[in-house]
């Protein structure tokens, strides 16, 4: 029998702010969508790397992107270098556990929430899905881990 205990987590030992993705890899890849609003249109666009996000944190436009697939840790980390996220929140987004809360920083507000959905092939299960949002002055940026179809999320 080993005296020291095994590691519960990757993160374990790690000083507060690593970026470690905990919980399920449920997608291959990351897809990051731009919702770009300006006046009484709407944009949507979708985009394959995080750099393409510059081009909208300075615009004038109201923006709201939407990243599927939070195992991507360069992506999460250029996301956050771009809007100016704090270490911890990226932390927190990483963790796919998190319980509900809200939290304010100067430059953005961050809030994370649970919504459920059901399986296609079972109806009767319900699976939890973290839904991570970062609310700032002209932008709008969720994150989840896997893509839902909107239709089955049960509030």
């Amino acid at each position: 029998m080993s005296r020291w205990p095994k590691k519960r987590s990757a993160k374990t030992g790690l000083p507060p702010g690593s970026l470690v993705h905990i919980g399920d890899r449920l997608t291959e890849k990351t897809k990051i969508t731009v919702l770009d609003y300006y006046g009484a249109n709407i944009k949507e666009k979708e985009i394959s790397t995080v750099h393409e996000c510059r081009q909208f944190k300075d615009s004038s436009t109201v923006k709201w992107i939407h990243i599927n697939g939070i195992h991507d840790v360069q992506a999460l980390e250029g996301i956050g270098t771009i809007f100016g996220l704090h270490p911890l929140t990226l932390e927190d987004i990483f963790n796919s556990d998190q319980r509900p809360k809200m939290e304010d920083f100067c430059q953005y507000a961050y809030i994370v929430l649970k919504a459920f959905h059901s399986d296609d092939n079972q109806a009767n299960d319900i699976h939890p899905e973290q839904i991570s949002i970062v609310l700032g002055p002209t932008f709008v940026i969720s994150f989840e881990k896997e893509e839902v179809v909107i239709n089955k999320v049960i509030l």
